[in-house]
Order: structure tokens, then C-alpha cells, then sequence
């Protein structure tokens, strides 16, 4: 019997890891996401400002 909580305990650990990784990787995300289109109208008109637009739009895509 306990074998089989063991089981479904390890098993909800699992979801609810793979869950927050889930979660954190999309708050970082959108974190960088939000940084580099900051970046990119601070440096409006010079070369490190296209590539950060350019880098951007390949994220949001």
C-alpha cells in the first residue's frame, strides 16, 4: 500500500516541478522580452539599436 502513495506523491512532485519550470521560463520570458524592447527604443538610430529590434522581433515570433 504505502508503494502506491509513494507513487502518486512522486508523480504530483513531478507535474508540479515541471509546472513552475514552465511558469518560470515564461515570467523570464517576458522579462527579456520587455528589456530588449526598452533597449532597442533607447538606442533608436544607432547599430547596436537595430540588432535589439532585430533580436526582439525573432522573440515575439
Amino acid at each position: 500500500m504505502a508503494h502506491q502513495y509513494h507513487t502518486k506523491i512522486d508523480d504530483m512532485i513531478d507535474k508540479t516541478l515541471a509546472n513552475m519550470n514552465q511558469g518560470m521560463i515564461s515570467k523570464l520570458m517576458s522579462v527579456l522580452e520587455a528589456t530588449l524592447s526598452k533597449l532597442s527604443r533607447y538606442d533608436e538610430g544607432s547599430l547596436i539599436g537595430s540588432i535589439l529590434s532585430f533580436t526582439v522581433s525573432n522573440f515575439i515570433n
